[in-house]
């Protein structure tokens, strides 16, 4: 294969500062020199790039790093090779130094080179890099350090001779954070007609766009919907001929190989065990990190980093083994009664799929698990409950389960609430007294008072939470400790920041939706665990990571093979060599027994003593955890009642309406019976949709404007804030908590709206009758005064999660008026198109989101003519 470097008249080598140099000599070379001055699965990417440049595929490239720091380099060879410019999607403000967008920014200005003939020049005058502005405006943020004043009285008199030159590609950044923003990007920049086609635009400069790269592309894919409709969008609007490089962290993306074959695209992955296990890959690096010079200016442009071949752990796994008590008999046991309950004979489905995920959440939770609420789907609408009022729903539903699924779920129910019980009753905050087990919550104390004994340093602590709801409940108990961050795991993944100087605290096995965050540069990573499977299982991910096995690298050098055989590389060689044979070994050491998926620490072997059964390997773990989350995701809506030969609101006895609608874009006339209870957004016009509010259907009105989706499984608030990314941002159902509980309340007290008034008033409550009807009919975001108001209504419930939450909940509340904000300016132009059939609409115009949104409810919108 032709390396990258031939195909200039130079390539690239470090050199030492030339003081005397106007320029800045960072990377320099003749190409007759020999010395290889990038790392070598650096330079094995570029190499590939080139051939991939030069072909009709695109390109995913995996490494577990939230940077893909050749990004100058890459964007400059394509640019090169097509005279094409390159667009460039990373992260952050250009005026911010630790950002994304403006280390690349740096460090292309800092490259040199010299050609064969010994001239030198800035790789900007060949191909300069800007930025782009809001507005579409391309600008410039030039880094040199090291020019003199002279130089930089040249550069500004010339900067339209030097930059401007329509005829030279560029390459442009955009520090985008949303999937928003890149169609926006792409939209301004009309790839088909080679230009820019914004009026806003101050440099009209011919961009000839070649090359899209969308680094760290995890973050803009949160979502099937996300994914699935970006990379259509993507392939319906942009030119098939440019070329599209995305780079993932993380290597358990379920939806990376959707991508891979959605856009056409081959894969270089060094996850799985490949920078671990491979002797030639390893040798050839070390030798490298050893012998090179200048490494401080050459890991600018390096894939990878020293670190990456360094095998002393950063993760602790902690030695206190918290006791694991009677976990894994109870874990097990259900395990067991699973293979007796038919799947497709549960009424209630999605209640069965969440009691499974609690058997593998409780005990990686860092706070009470009493304080814990999660959200199910029942009845067609969401609820958030505790753990012991979702065991109580599910007893309570266990009457229309088949008679052989009501014995095996009954007993599987009732192992369930004494796990819970036995992560229950441990020692908590401010409890010394209390149990001799301890909990995750009093351990977190214990490692953050003494931080230098389990870190080995002084570093502040981030601690990573699994729940969005927890970081709120335990930042308030942790709030004697500076020094101490909690976040949610899903919040920090999307972040690039230099964590050298933090330490991360996590209270168990990671899902493996976050793991990218174990290979960030923290100082230490320390891990709580219960003994047992806990443990177990955590140190098998521990093992994938930093010992993997041969079978972890069996996908990821199937992608290697993949490319090789694409671009016409011989798998003859050593990279490819070396794992052959090191598969062959294993498969002839293992003839006769099962092949583990990672290599077990010795003391493995603790593990199920009071059993001698062999349990699920590490990789089965996480098969049980994507399958376990995929069935709640596709079955969190109305009970599956095939086998009854019954509607599902007849089985369970629901009250229900019959509302007579007319479409809005149609004026058809349409007749739904719907559940009575159900919560549906409703609006009385399209110009004041901040106003909106979901409604049970018994409460709709004739004149009113209402969202009845098809397809059920999630309501519209849902889908607004999972397809506007807010997801990880806000908890809706947590602030329509105390909403929820009055409604159920004063319905199982057979209450008037007077007497719930009474009571509210007899505990302090300064609110009117009035104010009180329009709670119970959810007409309110939240109360006026909701810090007192919530205080007397947990007080009249006898509601201890309401009371020790209502911090939490005024947070939210905030958060969900400012959604309500956003949801009227983001679908106004929408709904005025599908209520008004206006013809105006320019549906090019829209955002991604806002098309995805159009393109769901466009026939879900009615107007109510009766309600019966």
């Amino acid at each position: 294969m032709k390396q990258w470097k031939k195909v200039f008249d130079y390539s690239i080598i470090a050199q030492s500062k030339d003081k005397g140099d106007y320029r800045n000599s960072c990377l320099v070379n003749h190409q007759d020199l020999s010395e290889n001055v990038l790392s070598p699965i650096t330079n094995l990417t570029l190499n590939a790039l080139v051939k991939i440049f030069n072909s009709d595929k695109n390109l995913i490239i995996n490494f577990p790093k939230k940077i893909l720091k050749p990004i100058p380099l890459i964007a400059y060879m394509f640019s090169e090779m097509t005279s094409k410019s390159v667009l460039v999607f990373t992260a952050g403000n250009i005026n911010n130094k630790k950002d994304l967008i403006r280390i690349h920014n740096d460090n292309f200005y800092l490259l040199n080179m010299v050609n064969k003939w010994g001239n030198g020049a800035n790789l900007y005058e060949n191909c300069s890099m800007g930025y782009l502005k809001r507005k579409g405006e391309l600008s410039y943020k030039f880094f040199l350090p090291h020019a003199n004043v002279a130089y930089k009285q040249y550069l500004n008199k010339n900067l339209n001779s030097i930059l401007g030159d329509e005829n030279k590609p560029k390459i442009v950044l955009m520090g985008s954070s949303s999937l928003t923003s890149i169609t926006n990007t792409i939209n301004r920049i009309s790839v088909d007609n080679n230009d820019l086609n914004d009026d806003n635009i101050n440099n009209n400069i011919n961009l000839d766009i070649g090359c899209i790269i969308f680094e760290n592309a995890d973050k803009y894919f949160s979502s099937k919907y996300n994914a699935e409709f970006f990379v259509k969008w993507l392939n319906k609007n942009v030119n098939s001929n440019i070329k599209a490089i995305f780079h993932f962290s993380n290597h358990d993306l379920h939806y990376m190989d959707h991508i891979k074959e959605l856009t056409q695209a081959k894969v270089i992955s060094f996850n799985g065990g490949v920078i671990k296990n491979n002797d030639i890959l390893i040798e050839s690096s070390l030798n490298y990190y050893e012998h090179i010079d200048n490494l401080d200016i050459v890991s600018r442009y390096n894939l990878d980093d020293k670190t990456d071949y360094d095998f002393d752990s950063k993760i602790i796994l902690d030695d206190v083994k918290l006791e694991k008590g009677n976990l894994d008999y109870f874990t097990d046991s259900a395990s067991k009664l699973t293979e007796f309950i038919n799947d497709d004979e549960i009424g209630i489905n999605s209640l069965y799929f969440n009691a499974q995920k609690l058997f593998l959440d409780l005990n990686n939770l860092t706070i009470n698990p009493s304080f814990l609420k999660f959200q199910i789907k029942y009845n067609n609408s969401f609820s958030y409950v505790t753990v012991s009022q979702f065991i109580d729903l599910f007893n309570d539903n266990l009457k229309y389960e088949s008679e052989h699924n009501r014995v095996y779920l009954r007993k599987y129910l009732s192992l369930l609430s004494q796990f819970y019980q036995e992560i229950l009753k441990r020692k908590r905050f401010h409890e010394p007294n209390s149990y001799n087990n301890i909990g995750k919550d009093y351990r977190i104390c214990e490692v953050i008072e003494n931080k230098e004994k389990y870190f080995g340093n002084d570093n502040d602590v981030i601690i990573g939470t699994f729940y969005n709801t927890e970081p709120g409940i335990l930042s308030n108990q942790l709030k004697q400790y500076s020094n101490v961050e909690v976040k949610y795991m899903g919040n920090l993944i999307k972040e690039y920041s230099d964590s050298s100087n933090f330490n991360l605290l996590l209270p168990g096995f990671v899902p493996p939706k976050f793991l990218s965050e174990l290979y960030k540069d923290y100082s230490k990573i320390f891990i709580l665990n219960y003994d047992g499977f806990n443990r177990r299982n955590i140190i098998q991910q521990i093992n994938s990571i930093e010992k993997p096995s041969i079978n972890d690298e069996i996908k990821v050098m199937g992608y290697f093979l993949e490319l090789y055989d694409y671009i016409g590389i011989s798998s003859d060689n050593a990279f490819i060599k070396n794992y052959k044979k090191r598969l062959e070994k294993e498969l002839n050491y293992n003839d006769d027994s099962k092949i583990l998926f990672s290599k077990p620490l010795d003391d493995v072997i603790e593990y199920n003593k009071y059993e001698e059964n062999e349990t699920e390997n590490y990789n089965d773990y996480l098969e049980i955890i994507k399958n376990i989350e995929k069935r709640i995701s596709s079955n969190q809506s109305t009970p599956n009642l095939i086998s009854y030969n019954s509607n599902s609101n007849q089985y369970l006895n629901l009250k229900t309406v019959d509302l007579e609608l007319v479409i809005s874009n149609s004026n058809e006339h349409v007749k739904k019976t719907v559940p009575a209870k159900n919560k549906y957004l409703h609006f009385k016009d399209y110009g004041a949709l901040e106003e909106a509010f979901e409604i049970k259907a018994e409460d709709l009105s004739k004149g009113d404007y209402v969202i009845i989706l098809d397809n059920e499984k999630i309501s519209f608030i849902d889908l607004f804030v999972e397809i506007f990314k807010l997801e990880e941002n806000i908890d809706k159902n947590l602030a329509e908590y105390w909403k929820d509980k009055i409604s159920i309340f004063v319905e199982d007290n057979n209450l008037s709206y007077g007497e719930f008034h009474e009571l509210y008033k007899k505990e302090g409550g300064q609110m009117g009758i009035q104010t009180i009807k329009n709670w119970l009919k959810g007409r309110n975001i939240s109360t006026r005064d909701y810090k007192n108001d919530l205080l007397c209504l947990s007080k009249v419930m006898d509601d201890d999660f309401l009371l020790n939450n209502i911090d939490i909940m005024g947070e939210e509340f905030r958060k969900i008026k400012a959604m309500h904000i956003a949801m009227g300016r983001n679908l106004k132009v929408i709904m005025k198109g599908i209520i008004v059939d206006d013809f105006s609409l320019n549906y090019d115009s829209l955002s991604l989101e806002e098309q995805t949104m159009h393109n769901i409810i466009k026939n879900s919108v009615y107007q109510v003519i009766s309600v019966k």
